[in-house]
């Protein structure tokens, strides 16, 4: 009978370490992927910035060499993380 009683609680261990390997398994996963979602959407508001930023430096071009030289950056900045 001490066999069997034994033999469960050594089952439950192994079962409740199963579940709680589970449990943080899932949370660290949906962690990831909350991180994966928020750095996409990060990305895309950097983006859309970017893009309008190029298209008004497009209809009206800069005159200042500071001005072409940030709207150069703007299009290279774009290329490099929105293509």
């Amino acid at each position: 009978m001490c066999l069997v009683v034994r033999d469960m609680h050594d089952s439950m261990k192994v079962l409740l370490m199963s579940l709680l390997l589970a449990i943080v398994a899932s949370t660290a996963f949906s962690v990831w992927a909350a991180n994966k979602v928020a750095d996409r959407t990060s990305d895309q508001a950097v983006c859309q910035i970017l893009s309008v930023n190029i298209d008004t430096y497009a209809e009206t071009p800069p005159q200042t060499p500071a001005g072409k030289n940030l709207a150069k950056k703007y299009v290279e900045l774009f290329r490099q993380q929105c293509r």
